[in-house]
């Protein structure tokens, strides 16, 4: 049998006949995986009893179909991987199953599911200060950068230039992300990676299974693929946890922070840095440069330095990679997929907000 091994993922292997490449040779914990590179947490093997042997748990004699009950730990819609009995059908997810352990109890005496139980419990414990360990990594690449206020004096300046623009004032100084929020924070937030089986883009199953497969190697990705309301209840668990009152930008803030500003007023030019739309593609990740696909929040562009595609403000990928969504759904500054000139300051779409696309996504704010 095959072992399993599965970033993030706790994983328990049940056969009725156990083969000869199992029985006595592989120990219960090459069944526990953790996040950070596909590996066991370094104290697992410890608490878990690493000479305790997986055949221990199985009650003599037990005759049922092999099964592999994923207990998910951080990917709560990953499909359960099962040739398992007629009462729990393989194509179920984890949630709409409940937890595997409730079927591998069934298959052990009170003695080893109480030892089973305790190995279990040890398991998860491991897997939280993993998981703890992957927040405050996560969490610490998050930069705020202060944007001054926003006065009457700047919106007349914007009209006097007749720039298109949904900039109002007063707006008070406020802080914002310098990168959209990574995948990675949402993952070590929310214990899950966003369900890939609602998205509206990509809807064909081998490019979803590609993108959470990017997502896994590299959690410097944009979070994408989720709805304003989605988005909400992220920074609310994020809130929850360190304390802290984040929000996601008003449209006001989302084009203020794309514009920057030059020489003390706010850019009244089609870009930020111009209005040269041949420029694009030297400073954002666009449909000509992208390859079609998100780059990490941090990644400079192919013979190009980070600093190319920061604006005034020192906003990274201030256009282009995914759009930035509003509280109020409307996306602005163009992305991975689309042309040029989709990145101009004050572009925007609406009506975005339930949308779940691989190519919008947000950036943290949080007021002074």
């Amino acid at each position: 049998m095959k072992k399993l091994i599965k970033t993030s993922v706790i994983a328990v292997v049940l056969a009725a006949q156990i083969e000869p490449a199992i029985a006595g040779q592989k120990k219960m914990t090459d069944y526990f995986r953790t996040t950070g590179a596909g590996s066991s947490a370094p104290s697992l093997s410890t608490k878990v009893k690493g000479q305790t042997r997986i055949t221990d748990y199985f009650r003599p004699g037990t005759r049922v179909a092999t099964v592999t009950a994923v207990a998910e730990v951080s990917h709560p819609s990953t499909p359960v991987v099962a040739a398992a009995p007629a009462h729990v059908p393989a194509s179920m997810t984890h949630n709409q199953m409940g937890d595997p352990l409730t079927v591998i109890a069934g298959y052990l005496d009170p003695v080893s599911l109480a030892r089973f139980s305790q190995t279990h419990q040890n398991a998860r414990d491991a897997v939280k200060v993993v998981q703890a360990q992957a927040f405050k990594r996560e969490f610490a690449k998050v930069n705020l950068l202060t944007l001054p206020e926003v006065t009457q004096a700047d919106v007349a300046h914007l009209e006097q230039a007749g720039a298109q623009t949904s900039i109002r004032a007063p707006l008070r100084s406020f802080k914002i992300s310098d990168t959209p929020i990574t995948i990675g924070l949402y993952h070590a937030v929310m214990g899950h990676y966003p369900d890939l089986s609602r998205s509206d883009w990509p809807a064909d199953q081998g490019e979803r299974d590609a993108l959470r497969a990017r997502w896994q190697a590299n959690p410097d990705l944009p979070l994408t693929n989720t709805t304003v309301a989605e988005d909400q209840a992220f920074i609310a668990a994020l809130n929850a946890r360190t304390g802290r009152h984040f929000r996601l930008p008003t449209e006001s803030e989302v084009e203020y922070s794309i514009r920057g500003r030059a020489q003390g007023a706010i850019t009244t030019t089609t870009y930020h840095f111009g209005d040269d739309e041949n420029e694009v593609r030297n400073r954002a990740w666009v449909y000509s440069n992208s390859g079609n696909q998100a780059h990490g929040v941090r990644e400079p562009l192919p013979g190009r330095t980070l600093d190319d595609s920061r604006n005034s403000f020192g906003l990274i990928h201030a256009i282009g990679n995914v759009w930035v969504r509003s509280a109020e759904g409307v996306v602005r500054g163009g992305s991975f997929g689309n042309d040029d000139v989709n990145a101009r300051s004050f572009l925007r779409s609406g009506g975005s907000g339930g949308i779940r696309g691989a190519n919008i996504g947000a950036r943290l704010v949080e007021d002074l």
